[in-house]
């Protein structure tokens, strides 16, 4: 697997949610700014889903990897299995986004089950999605 040291949150990591603390993750990354994926994002219930196939401006945030041991436990949180694509609910993935005009080789996690009967959010803002679903 292609090494990175950032990551792209989408959904429930993203700052102004407690999933990063509630995980003792905050020491371990450092948020850097907005970035956008380009794909699907899904409404999943308790959390979005991310796919690459698509053409929706997928609002999200780009961090900085301070303590590589972090993807162990994100890793686990997103039900990745390194070692067994088939049984995992993520793949974590190197993807390129482009921050400050300058183009980054970063983690994201794709969503890696079906997705149909999944409603999406065609804005692709997970935060504005959450708002309005209140």
């Amino acid at each position: 697997m292609k090494k990175s040291s950032y990551i792209v949150f989408y959904g429930s990591l993203m700052k102004g949610f407690s999933t990063l603390k509630q995980l003792g993750l905050e020491e371990t990354i450092s948020f850097l700014g907005c970035v956008k994926l380009v794909g699907t994002l899904y409404d999943l219930g308790d959390y979005p889903g991310y796919t690459e196939c698509g053409s929706t401006a997928i609002k999200a945030e780009l961090f900085k990897i301070r303590d590589p041991s972090c993807l162990l436990l994100l890793d686990e949180f997103e039900g990745y299995r390194a070692h067994n694509a088939s049984a995992s609910l993520y793949l974590r993935r190197v993807k390129e986004v482009l921050f400050m005009d300058k183009k980054v080789e970063s983690f994201v996690y794709i969503y890696n089950s079906i997705t149909e009967g999944y409603r999406t959010i065609d804005h692709g803002d997970w935060i504005r999605h959450l708002a309005q679903r209140k």
